[in-house]
């Protein structure tokens, strides 16, 4: 009789146990459950080469990615998965360069980790990672743009919490963004490897990002 009771309890212990695991909350923190959804980023960018003064400005610039929810969200806040920068009233759609020269911008890298610290007035202080881009020109020249030693580069910035717009390369921003490859072919009074670059972009995020 005490065996049959015994096999009994062991028999309930071994069900609750199984039970248990399989109703866990799935993706729990010290911070709440976290979940997450798609994103798209609409916007312009220009691209700096901070030694030379040059620009290329691109009028469209789109992205996806995936945002995490949370109370708080943990950082990364937000994965972006792809972006195109493009000025679609040009030739090919390619970017507009100094002198006249259409540049075509291929990023990598991703994803590009977004991260946020503090709020201060409903503006957060925002960094975008993992930043690279190869750079072709209608001059037929060709550069890469990375972060320190070809990894992947940060830029610093804000995002406005009410009108859902990501800034990065205003004024107290940091980068550091270089030309880690320059051709021959490319103008040395423009771009040259090793030089400083900046990324400077308003892109708004759909829906916002969850950060209270």
């Amino acid at each position: 009789m005490k065996q049959s009771v015994r096999k009994a309890m062991v028999g309930v212990i071994a069900a609750t146990s199984v039970l248990a695991l399989t109703t866990a909350p799935a993706h729990a923190t010290g911070q709440g459950l976290t979940t997450t959804h798609p994103i798209t980023l609409t916007g312009t960018a220009t691209w700096k080469d901070n030694s030379t003064g040059e620009t290329i400005s691109c009028t469209k610039v789109t992205g996806t990615g995936t945002a995490q929810d949370g109370t708080p969200p943990p950082n990364p806040v937000a994965q972006i998965t792809s972006m195109t920068f493009s000025s679609p009233a040009n030739p090919n759609g390619w970017c507009s360069g100094p002198g006249g020269i259409l540049v075509q911008i291929t990023p990598s890298g991703f994803p590009w980790p977004l991260s946020v610290t503090g709020l201060t007035g409903g503006v957060t202080l925002a960094s975008l990672s993992g930043i690279k881009a190869s750079f072709v020109g209608s001059d037929n020249c060709h550069a890469t743009v990375t972060g320190p030693g070809g990894a992947g580069g940060t830029v610093s910035g804000t995002y406005n919490i009410s009108a859902s717009v990501l800034a990065t390369g205003g004024t107290g921003s940091t980068s550091n963004l270089t030309a880690q490859t320059v051709d021959f072919n490319c103008d040395p009074t423009l771009i040259n490897a090793g030089d400083s670059f900046s990324m400077r972009v308003s892109l708004t995020i759909s829906p916002p990002l969850n950060l209270l």
